[in-house]
């Protein structure tokens, strides 16, 4: 949320997705129809998850881009 705000676009298209929550995970970001796009760990400095491809969009859109430049901000 600190990166991208409330609203974003991605471009998930899932044949899986979260069901639970494993250990120490919570929610970072989630659709509209409620299916977990994010999640990170609250008490580790820097463990993000991402359900959709960011990779597939940096070059074209400059919010994924961002997930980018903070993981290597925080490197």
């Amino acid at each position: 949320h600190d990166v991208l705000g409330d609203v974003f676009t991605s471009n998930s298209f899932h044949h899986q997705a979260i069901k639970d929550l494993g250990r120490g995970l919570a929610v970072m970001a989630s659709a509209e129809d409620g299916i977990i796009e994010a999640v990170y760990m609250p008490d580790k400095p820097y463990v993000r998850a991402y359900q959709w491809h960011p990779e597939r969009l940096f070059a074209i859109d400059a919010d994924n881009r961002l997930l980018f430049e903070d993981f290597i901000a925080h490197c």
